[in-house]
């Protein structure tokens, strides 16, 4: 008995929790939005047979204004972690 009372209180706080708006400031927003842009296109690109890793990610660095190859591939974790997290991956 209690363990179901439990369970159905985790629910409704949980389900509460889903419901809640996420405020976020317009550079967290334009940071996600080139992040998905990078994940796309990064595999996209590599979706051709026979696609070098380093070519696609020069090819990323110099069209987003990116110094460093390892920021692209933080960029593009962090927006696979996000479909992750939303259920979309």
């Amino acid at each position: 008995m209690k363990k179901n009372l439990k369970s159905k209180i985790n629910q409704t706080v949980n389900a509460k929790i889903m419901e809640q708006k996420v405020f976020k400031t317009a550079y967290q927003e334009e940071q996600e939005a080139k992040d998905m842009a990078i994940y796309n296109e990064w595999n996209e690109l590599m979706s051709i047979p026979g696609q070098s890793a380093t070519g696609v990610t020069q090819h990323l660095m110099q069209k987003y204004n990116i110094h460093s190859s390892s920021t692209i591939w933080v960029m593009r974790k962090r927006a696979e972690k996000r479909l992750k997290r939303e259920g979309k991956l």
